[in-house]
């Protein structure tokens, strides 16, 4: 989970992971990507409440790319789940994920569905972005925005992490995540989204 001046939203990202979606083995790895509020007290907060949190604090500001790629070098399990730090997630949700990424043999797999909420309420849903399911092609990438990378919510190996050269560290700018993704499916990496799953991500 990278972070950066996220000291309002990273309690109920947080809580959304511990909340149905943590098992044993896991760990959590949140990147403060030199924050100027009060994220690093917030996170302190939260690991005395949850000892599995491993905080790292990146006091350069090298950008969301960075971040990422120093959280996952630091992660001691072969599957990584990036969630940002002012998402939400179902609880259970994680582990179906996990499960389809492993039955289909897949290199990444994603939720099916972005529900967008509105500021700071969960249940205030704006609007949904519906992504095609199964197996996700080059060529469904390129047909539009409308597909799971975008959102950088997704689960993907470490093995092909490495395969593909890491997140592409351009700046502080976005699409990090889009990126990423055109670099496994260009690679010919397996890539999945598993039918009727979503995630909450804020507007």
């Amino acid at each position: 989970m990278p972070a950066h001046n996220s000291a309002k939203t990273i309690i109920e990202a947080v809580e959304s992971i511990f909340n149905g979606n943590f098992e044993e083995g896991d760990e959590l790895i949140i990147v403060d990507n030199a924050s100027t509020d009060s994220t690093r007290k917030v996170i302190d907060e939260l690991k005395t409440k949850y000892p599995s949190i491993v905080e790292i604090d990146n006091v350069e500001d090298k950008g969301c790319p960075a971040s990422r790629n120093i959280g996952v070098s630091a992660a001691k399990n072969p599957i990584i789940f990036n969630l940002d730090s002012d998402n939400v997630l179902i609880p259970g949700s994680i582990k179906k994920l996990k499960g389809y990424l492993v039955s289909e043999n897949a290199d990444m797999a994603a939720f099916s569905e972005y529900h967008y909420f509105y500021k700071n309420n969960i249940k205030q849903i704006t609007h949904k972005w519906i992504c095609k399911p199964g197996v996700m092609s080059l060529a469904d990438f390129l047909a539009g925005p409308i597909n799971p990378a975008p959102g950088g919510n997704f689960m993907y190996t470490k093995e092909s992490w490495k395969k593909v050269g890491k997140y592409w560290e351009y700046g502080k700018g976005v699409q990090e995540a889009w990126g990423f993704v055109l670099k496994q499916l260009a690679n010919g990496a397996k890539v999945v989204v598993l039918p009727n799953s979503y995630y909450l991500h804020r507007y």
